[in-house]
């Protein structure tokens, strides 16, 4: 996936990578998971565009991706975004 963003990627000064992530969770609860933290991502994506639009901030520039790990020993799956942004400031 990252050769497709690659082209873009290469052109910032200051790539910033970080990871957000929840609470493990077992396979009933993974779906209702995802949603939420779909949606609380959304919401952060939204009040900072709606900041921006007000000329009180910064742009949001980057690439997310969402990746679910799986303990077999525990039998829990650990959903995240692995996100990186155009510098450190936008994180």
């Amino acid at each position: 996936m990252i050769n497709k963003y690659y082209p873009v990627l290469k052109n910032w000064k200051e790539p910033y990578f970080l990871t957000l992530t929840v609470k493990s969770c077992n396979a009933k609860n993974l779906k209702q998971y995802i949603k939420k933290f779909i949606q609380g991502i959304q919401r952060i994506i939204a009040k900072h565009r709606k900041r921006y639009q007000r000329g009180k901030g910064l742009k949001l520039v980057g690439v997310r991706s969402l990746e679910c790990n799986f303990n077999p020993t525990r039998k829990t799956y650990n959903p995240h975004f692995h996100i990186i942004t155009k510098d450190k400031k936008n994180s």
